[in-house]
């Protein structure tokens, strides 16, 4: 037969005590990261440009940027129903902005220039989903032939996840820069006017010799 002598309370054995280190709170876990994905601009925004070009009147530094110029809204409305905006710059001078979400078109340039002379504009920017080469060639034309400036911007839509589209706008061409004293500045030369995409700002500059 086997005997077991009672334990008192004093000779109970002391409870473990749990390291200082587990009691602090646990590491946070790194924040995640997103992912950014780009959607063509009229997948973006199916309703169309309209909400784009009052975005754009509500940020013309937007647009600014872009072109180099200082640029603020007006509230000049464009006829015809075109998703389009009007700015001016320091010395009151229009800027005229049309936005077509697909690829460029006729119906498009054939309104842009029609809107050109009643808003009373120096400047027009075309931007649009996916430029058109003869549209750029006809652009570069123009920019050689008549008084007023034109550029052509691609736009694009950027996400994050599920965030909502943002606008991404890449300038594709831009009018020649007129340097004071060139000989040749009203004549119509094919180089004057390069593709942003295709050469840097530096190169863009008109050649001097």
């Amino acid at each position: 037969m086997t005997f077991q002598r009672a334990i008192n309370e004093s000779q109970q054995p002391a409870p473990a005590v749990r390291d200082a280190t587990s009691l602090a709170t646990p590491e946070p876990v790194a924040g995640r990261i997103g992912r950014i994905t780009y959607v063509a601009a009229d997948a973006a925004w199916p309703a169309g440009a309209a909400p784009l070009a009052r975005w754009l009147r509500a940020n013309p530094d937007v647009l600014g940027d872009l072109l180099g110029m200082k640029l603020v809204g007006t509230d000049d409305e464009v006829p015809g129903g075109l998703a389009a905006a009007v700015f001016s710059d320091q010395a009151g001078r229009h800027t005229l902005a049309v936005l077509e979400l697909g690829a460029s078109s006729e119906a498009m340039l054939g309104s842009l220039l029609i809107r050109l002379s009643s808003v009373q504009a120096g400047t027009a920017v075309w931007i649009c989903g996916q430029p058109r080469d003869e549209h750029l060639s006809a652009v570069s034309w123009l920019n050689h032939s008549v008084a007023s400036r034109f550029f052509v911007a691609r736009i694009r839509a950027a996400r994050i996840e599920a965030s909502e589209p943002a606008p991404i706008f890449e300038l594709v061409l831009r009018p020649p820069r007129e340097s004071a004293g060139d000989p040749d500045q009203n004549g119509a030369d094919a180089g004057r006017t390069r593709r942003a995409a295709d050469h840097s700002d530096t190169v863009l500059e008109r050649p001097t010799a």
